[in-house]
Order: C-alpha cells, then sequence, then structure tokens
C-alpha cells in the first residue's frame, strides 16, 4: 500500500471527527457509503443504519444536554486491506461539555474514551466508511456534571 493510500484510508476518521464536531452535517454524511451502519456499545445508539444516527446526532446537537463536543483520534492502524476493502482502528477521546438550553451555559465538562473499528470501502469518490464501530472503554464525569446522566451497560445514553 502505498503512503497516499494509507493517508487516504486514515483521513476518512478525521473527516468524520471534523464534520461531527462542527455539526457540518452534510460533510458527515459524505464520509458514508449509503448503506452504513453503525455499531454502538452505547444502547442509546446501538446497531442501526448511519442515516438514523446521524438523524439522533442532529437531533441531540439541536436539543440534547451536549452542547458542545470535541473528537480526539490518535494511534490509528490498518489492520486489514484487500482489494476496495479496509479496516482501521484508532482510538478517540472524546469531551462533551454540558448545557440545559437556558440563557447560560453550565460549562460542565465530561469526557469518554475508547476505540473505533471501522470497515471502509473505496467509492468512485474515495474512501467511504461502510461500518462504524464505536466502543466505549471509560468515561467521567457525567454523573457529576448531570444527575439526569443515564447509564446502560457499559457506555453513556444521551439524552
Amino acid at each position: 500500500m502505498s503512503n497516499s493510500e494509507e493517508s487516504e484510508i486514515k483521513d476518512v476518521i478525521f473527516k468524520y471527527a471534523w464534520a461531527l464536531d462542527t455539526r457540518d452535517w452534510a460533510a458527515l454524511a459524505e464520509v458514508f457509503t449509503p448503506d452504513a451502519r453503525g455499531e454502538f456499545s452505547d444502547p442509546g445508539y446501538g446497531d442501526q443504519d448511519m442515516g438514523t444516527i446521524l438523524r439522533l446526532f442532529q437531533e441531540g446537537a439541536e436539543t440534547g444536554p451536549i452542547r458542545q463536543w470535541q473528537h480526539f483520534v490518535t494511534n490509528q492502524l490498518i489492520t486489514h486491506r484487500e482489494g476496495d476493502r479496509a479496516r482501521i482502528k484508532a482510538f478517540f477521546t472524546c469531551a462533551w461539555r454540558f448545557d440545559d438550553h437556558q440563557q447560560q451555559p453550565r460549562n460542565e465538562v465530561a469526557m469518554v474514551g475508547g476505540i473505533y473499528e471501522n470497515d471502509l470501502l473505496r467509492t468512485v469518490n474515495g474512501w467511504r466508511i461502510a461500518v462504524l464501530r464505536a466502543t466505549t472503554w471509560w468515561d467521567h464525569g457525567g454523573k457529576e456534571v448531570m444527575p439526569e446522566w443515564r447509564y446502560l451497560g457499559r457506555g453513556p445514553l444521551f439524552g
């Protein structure tokens, strides 16, 4: 695999994080194949088609308790590459700033971390995510900054 191709594959997860964090919903949709699926350890999302998950992300951004978020993606490793398919793993950490949608933000922060393990497909428009897997390994501060924060299984349930 060439350095250029490796960079193209790794850039997909950065594009995902950048679009999600800036709430650029059109750019976010472009990182996925039309039939993409998401598999989340968070039972609030679970295993669903990405269209549903993208809608939940957008609704959560508009009305949910998390006012801002910022993803940090590190240690990317392409674990499989065959033809037009690839699998990539990466660690993520995400900081969330909570708000109750009143006039003044609460400025309280929680963090979550885990691993992405994504299946990618090369399309005529470049590499796209066919399956996004996000497994939460740890979280910090959720219950302290938001008493109504609910935990089901391993990950926090948004909203």
